[in-house]
């Protein structure tokens, strides 16, 4: 008997875990690897996807490499987030310390609601990589009722390559055609002066 009853918990609480866990939140950056060249930019975008319910506002932080990446800014872009509170004190260091976004709206937004964009100059040198990763900052998604949210974040990696060997080919090829170009017109002026 006392088997039967271990079973039946058992099998009670896995069934509990499938169920609880079907659907997960997640805050992702759709790209997950970038190739870049240096002295370029690159933007993440950011988007909320699959929350079970309305989120009414939450909190992140992103971290990079910052011999790599140069933070340029951050756009918030869904004005349903009307208030929006970011602090960027310590970008040098590679660290965008919190982001907070709220909002008014009744019932809050969602399941899927996009974010903003988040902008980067690229100074690493080729074959230098790093990892973008978005974490909680303080207390992380709410539901309306202050009710916590389970949030799954990813994470990008940009790859810094050199700038490929066919571009100088095709820049040099160019130079050599209007140079040319250029000299057949003279020549011909030339002829016709004489």
């Amino acid at each position: 008997m006392d088997k039967q009853v271990s079973y039946l918990c058992a099998l009670s609480f896995m069934l509990s875990l499938v169920f609880t866990t079907a659907e997960a939140a997640t805050i992702s950056m759709p790209v997950d690897t970038f190739d870049v060249s240096t002295n370029t930019t690159v933007v993440f975008s950011l988007a909320g996807n699959g929350f079970t319910d309305n989120v009414d506002g939450g909190d992140f932080t992103l971290a990079w490499n910052s011999t790599v990446l140069s933070y340029s800014g951050i756009n918030i872009s869904n004005a349903q987030f009307d208030t929006v509170f970011i602090d960027d004190s310590n970008v040098a260091s590679g660290t965008l310390d919190s982001v907070f976004l709220a909002t008014s709206i009744f019932g809050g937004i969602g399941p899927d609601f996009a974010i903003g964009e988040i902008t980067f100059e690229v100074i690493g040198s080729a074959g230098s990589t790093t990892t973008v990763s978005l974490n909680d900052a303080l207390v992380g998604w709410v539901a309306p009722g202050a009710k916590p949210v389970s949030v799954n974040y990813t994470s990008a990696t940009v790859r810094v390559v050199p700038v490929p060997a066919t571009l100088y080919l095709f820049a040099s090829g160019f130079i050599a055609l209007f140079s040319i170009s250029g000299f057949n017109k003279k020549t011909n002026i030339d002829r016709l002066q004489i």
